[in-house]
């Protein structure tokens, strides 16, 4: 949350950070323990932004500050923070049983003071608008609802294991054969490959977009994955904050919006960092809208050690970690004609993709491949075998 407003204000996004305030987080106390309420006391803003709080138990005020503040947002197309206070009128779950932690007066002294039906109810019958009898007629007819849709729905089966998080992939995808380069005077590193096979797709597909950390010229990337992207593809080859969590969030909300993007991690050591987003969104997303919502981000993460003097914080690869995490495809290249394969099919399977690239491997010219790259392709799901010391595969 912290990550996503800094970015909004930072880029002047139209984003309406809404903040429901019921005083408890589950059993603990909000009071002085937020950013909108320090030991200090209330404060004023908030990386910049007003927080506008607005009572949350009058719908009338509620109805007047929206419209204000999304008004505002789609006029001058910038953010805005707002804080809805309310009261919390029951168990924070069918788990939880507050009257352990919280008075029974207090909570009862709430029902009658701070629920927001009721005060809408006695301010529609003192305006005039409705009479108290015909809001008796409307509350039981929605009880009456939820108890027949309640009633409908408890005998049902039970729910039906899913045994896979991960959308299936098409008979196409699954008819295509392995290939990986001929032989050729044109021979790409692993690294070129890449960048050749990341161009093609810029070029073939206008939804491709690229976002991380050192990835615009001059630089290109650390190790020069994207060197030259930026300049060939201006506005598709982005610099992204310092951020894991940042730079993974964007890239899910611009896939859930129908862009393909690549989301660049530098290292290894770092997709931790955004793993709450790559768990509970990239990973299930598929999975927990039955089908309905697809996530095909690959993530670009170079891995394992390079040379002396990178330290513990560099030379990581964590793919046992990554590869547990449901939903995922995880893939690393050994070669250049792997490394455009594995690629291609991750951006053909629509799935979200771990790519790990060895920086060890990355200019290796005894595993070079032709540069057709665009016909490369490794299927998914099978892990090459190879027995004592790691060669170069033959190239078909």
């Amino acid at each position: 949350f912290l990550e996503a407003v800094a970015a909004a204000v930072r880029s002047q996004l139209p984003v309406l950070f809404l903040i429901e305030d019921n005083h408890l987080a589950i059993s603990t106390s909000t009071r002085q323990r937020t950013f909108w309420d320090l030991p200090s006391g209330p404060t004023d803003e908030f990386y910049g932004l007003p927080i506008h709080r607005i009572d949350g138990t009058n719908v009338r005020a509620v109805d007047a500050a929206f419209a204000k503040l999304v008004g505002r947002i789609r006029r001058e197309r910038g953010p805005v923070l707002a804080v809805l206070q309310v009261e919390r009128l029951a168990d924070h779950t069918n788990a939880d049983d507050q009257s352990k932690y919280r008075d029974a007066g207090d909570v009862a002294r709430h029902l009658g003071t701070a629920d927001p039906i009721q005060l809408l109810e006695a301010d529609l019958v003192e305006s005039g608008v409705a009479v108290p009898g015909e809001l008796d007629a409307v509350r039981q007819a929605v009880f009456k609802e939820i108890r027949d849709v309640a009633t409908q729905a408890l005998p049902d089966h039970e729910p039906v294991p899913e045994f896979s998080a991960k959308a299936p992939l098409t008979n196409s995808f699954l008819a295509r054969s392995e290939y990986t380069g001929q032989s050729s005077t044109v021979r790409l590193t692993l690294r070129e490959a890449l960048t050749a096979t990341l161009g093609t797709r810029l070029a073939n597909d206008s939804r491709v977009f690229l976002y991380g950390q050192d990835i615009e010229d001059p630089k290109g990337d650390v190790f020069g994955a994207t060197r030259g992207l930026s300049t060939s593809f201006p506005g598709r080859v982005v610099y992204s904050p310092l951020s894991e969590s940042t730079i993974v969030g964007t890239c899910i909300g611009r896939a859930l919006a129908g862009q393909r993007p690549v989301a660049f991690i530098q290292f290894a050591d770092f997709p931790p960092l955004a793993y709450n987003q790559i768990l509970s969104e990239l990973g299930s997303m598929s999975w927990r809208t039955n089908g309905g919502w697809q996530c095909p981000v690959i993530l670009m993460v170079t891995c394992g050690g390079y040379k002396p003097g990178l330290g513990p914080f560099h030379a990581q690869t964590l793919e046992s970690v990554m590869a547990h995490t449901p939903g995922m495809d995880v893939v690393m290249p050994l070669s250049a004609g792997d490394a455009a394969g594995l690629l291609n099919a991750a951006f053909e399977s629509g799935r979200p993709t771990i790519f790990f690239y060895p920086k060890s491997c990355l200019n290796l010219s005894a595993r070079a491949t032709s540069g057709d790259v665009a016909r490369h392709f490794v299927p998914l799901g099978k892990a090459r075998r190879l027995q004592g010391s790691p060669v170069a595969p033959g190239l078909q």
